[in-house]
């Protein structure tokens, strides 16, 4: 369908994002006008419920560490939820122009690049529910340098999606 237009994209790697979109998000279609609304809501979805993973085990970090007296953790976890609340309004109002209301078409090249985002952004979003749950077990068996590196971690993947999403919001409106 999307193959081979682009000399630095593996065939294989394309069918693999592709493959593991779809078992993830079923329907993931770009190539069908009429899925393209159904499939953007999907996606969003997705990373979403990943980021909800996230704030939800951060919760719990929050409140262990509040116990524990470490307000050094709470002041972090707090400021790493902060940004996952900002992230997720982002992500829950999502494009509305471009290619997701027809009004342009797409080359392959372009539905090339939008699957290799849309990959990244799933790949980012279960990594930070699972630097979330590393994060938690940290705190629990009370390893102060793997907090604060763990910290880190999910500061810079909420980062990572947040640029990719961005990413994704201009290759959406510009196809």
């Amino acid at each position: 369908m999307f193959m081979g237009t682009l000399d630095e994209i593996e065939a294989g790697e394309l069918e693999e994002n592709k493959s593991r979109l779809r078992s993830l998000i079923p329907g993931y279609e770009y190539g069908r006008k009429e899925k393209r609304t159904e499939t953007d809501r999907a996606l969003r979805d997705k990373v979403v419920r990943e980021i909800d993973k996230a704030k939800s085990n951060l919760d719990e970090v929050s409140d262990m560490a509040y116990d524990d007296g470490r307000r050094d953790v709470v002041d972090g976890v707090g400021g790493v939820t902060d940004s996952l609340l900002r992230l997720e309004k982002k992500v829950e109002s999502g494009p509305t122009s471009g290619l997701l209301n027809g009004a342009h078409t797409a080359s392959e090249e372009d539905l090339v690049r939008l699957v290799e985002n849309d990959a990244k952004l799933v790949r980012d979003s279960e990594v930070l529910a699972e630097a979330a749950d590393r994060l938690e077990e940290a705190v629990l068996e009370g390893r102060t340098e793997e907090i604060e590196k763990r910290l880190r971690e999910l500061r810079k993947t909420a980062d990572d999606i947040e640029r990719a999403f961005e990413d994704r919001k201009d290759l959406l409106s510009g196809l």
